[in-house]
């Protein structure tokens, strides 16, 4: 049985959409701007835009993933980034956390999906990196090049477990990187923010179920916050706002 064979106009790497990050690799500041990392960040670009598929008789085969199946993954990065920043305020900042795509972004994808996020995400990464490169002063670049290296390594180490078949070790990695997550509390949990709101929303959540309510809670919120009733590390977002009320709405339906 001869592998499917995709036309180029249907492969994510000669789509309009991602050939400028594929082709990165070829790029002259590629390397100057990784240095020893290059090598390493070539083979994330092939597992981000290429798998490996088994035909019969044991053959397995690199072969190009079509553009729908990129764009799939990049939703699911996407859906995540913006669920992250309405959970804690801020971007993510991937120099952070060891395993920050496992760690953070974990909003109940699959591990499968979770792992083509990461790969995704790195290639993103470096590609932005690169292409600012010579742009950037000196430590701005430094500072971004520790990020770079992060999600490299990282990918790298589960790309060598999917290779070994270890799914039990990736597993293990997973779930420990959940754990960790959990046990790490946001800006606004020190703060005691959440706690806070979640006390006003308990008082007030008859107001949830007006017409107009949910509005006048988020004034309120920030009204006692700028009034300094509220303690918080800074004033959120409103979009940060309505998440609070959203996992509020949703941890009170659970427990009745």
């Amino acid at each position: 049985m001869l592998p499917h064979v995709a036309y180029p106009r249907y492969i994510a790497a000669y789509s309009q959409k991602y050939s400028a990050i594929f082709n990165i690799t070829n790029s002259p500041e590629f390397e100057d701007a990784l240095g020893v990392l290059s090598w390493q960040a070539k083979r994330v670009f092939t597992r981000a835009f290429e798998s490996l598929e088994k035909f019969e008789y044991g053959v397995s085969l690199w072969s190009h993933k079509e553009t729908y199946k990129v764009s799939l993954v990049e939703e699911q990065v996407n859906d995540a980034l913006e669920k992250y920043q309405e959970k804690h305020g801020d971007p993510i900042d991937y120099s952070d956390y060891f395993y920050p795509v496992i760690e953070e972004l974990h909003f109940g994808q699959s591990l499968e999906m979770r792992l083509e996020m990461q790969y995704f995400i790195t290639a993103k990464a470096i590609y932005e990196y690169v292409s600012n490169f010579k742009d950037k002063p000196l430590q701005e670049n430094f500072n971004q090049f520790r990020t770079i290296a992060n999600l490299i390594s990282t990918s790298i180490e589960f790309m060598s477990l999917e290779l070994r078949k270890d799914q039990i070790s990736i597993e293990a990695i997973t779930e420990n990187a959940r754990k960790a997550a959990n046990a790490r509390q946001s800006p606004y949990e020190k703060a005691g923010t959440i706690a806070a709101v979640n006390q006003l929303l308990e008082e007030r959540k008859e107001m949830l179920n007006e017409k107009g309510g949910k509005a006048k809670l988020i004034r309120l919120i920030f009204e006692k916050i700028n009034n300094d009733e509220i303690p918080a590390p800074d004033v959120p977002s409103e979009k940060t706002v309505k998440y609070w009320i959203k996992q509020f709405q949703k941890n009170t339906k659970s427990t009745n």
